[in-house]
């Protein structure tokens, strides 16, 4: 996901920097001279393609499409506001500023070469530094969301393909009572939203329909559910789907829940040593 990120970061500036180069304004700034027109025109067209190809990646790597759009018009703004700040700073920029100028009427003679201190630039590009490391250390401490981890459950459920994972790879969350609690994420194909009515989730085979376990929320895409674990649930206890069409068919499909919940199933054995 890091990856992604950074990827998406770079397409981005360079994007930017091509659309620079297609400008006669910006183009010498950049690259320290002004490209004949066929070739900022080139430089114009490759720099939409480059933030094109940024925001593809976006909506295909997270998590949905708005995600990623959103994702994509962050480090948008970083990298164009990077380009305002960092273009003045580069090396012939600062030889074009160090010609002499006519000195300003009203001027001391000896104020004439003093240099002009632009304190607000360095506030700037500190500040710039600054938003740069924070969402870099975000982006290493944000977690892989549950299903687009390498831990999912990919399957089919009858006519129906969906993909599985727990929410948190973490132990059961331990409510009043001593119940133990674990929540899972679900997302069906496009397609079988439309022809599916409910679906449900439970440790053990149930025997009935009404005894299928608890409903995901939630309409379509993404639904989640948070189920009660049973005091006795093994490595061999099973992690039962129950899906419910439109059409009333009902199907099932299970996983052993040391492959789905392996952190679950080691907490209920560590439980069992201590009692």
């Amino acid at each position: 996901m890091i990856g992604a990120h950074l990827a998406i970061l770079s397409l981005n500036l360079l994007g930017f920097a091509g659309l620079a180069i297609g400008t006669e304004r910006y183009a010498p700034q950049l690259v320290g001279f002004k490209p004949a027109k066929p070739e900022r025109k080139a430089s114009w067209i490759m720099g939409w393609l480059l933030l094109a190809l940024a925001l593809a990646l976006a909506t295909q790597r997270m998590e949905t499409a708005v995600v990623g759009i959103v994702v994509w018009l962050g480090w948008l703004s970083l990298t164009g506001v990077s380009l305002v700040f960092l273009m003045p700073e580069l090396p012939w920029q600062k030889a074009a500023r160090s010609a002499p100028r006519r000195a300003p009427r009203g001027k001391a003679a000896s104020n004439d070469n003093a240099p002009v201190r632009k304190p607000r630039r360095w506030i700037g590009l500190s500040l710039l530094a600054a938003t740069a490391v924070v969402s870099i250390a975000s982006l290493l401490r944000t977690e892989t969301m549950p299903l687009s981890r390498e831990d999912t459950i990919e399957g089919t459920v009858g006519p129906w393909s969906f993909t599985l994972a727990e929410i948190d790879r973490d132990p059961p969350e331990v409510m009043h009572l001593d119940v133990p609690l674990k929540a899972y994420r679900i997302r069906f194909c496009e397609t079988c939203d439309l022809e599916i009515l409910r679906a449900y989730l439970k440790v053990n085979k149930p025997r009935a329909l009404r005894a299928s376990g608890m409903a995901f929320g939630g309409n379509s895409w993404d639904r989640d559910v948070e189920i009660q674990l049973p005091a006795n649930l093994t490595a061999e206890s099973e992690l039962w789907l129950t899906v419910v069409g439109k059409d009333g068919s009902v199907h099932r499909a299970s996983w052993p829940m040391s492959e789905v919940s392996p952190a679950t199933v080691r907490w209920f054995e560590q439980q069992e040593k201590t009692r």
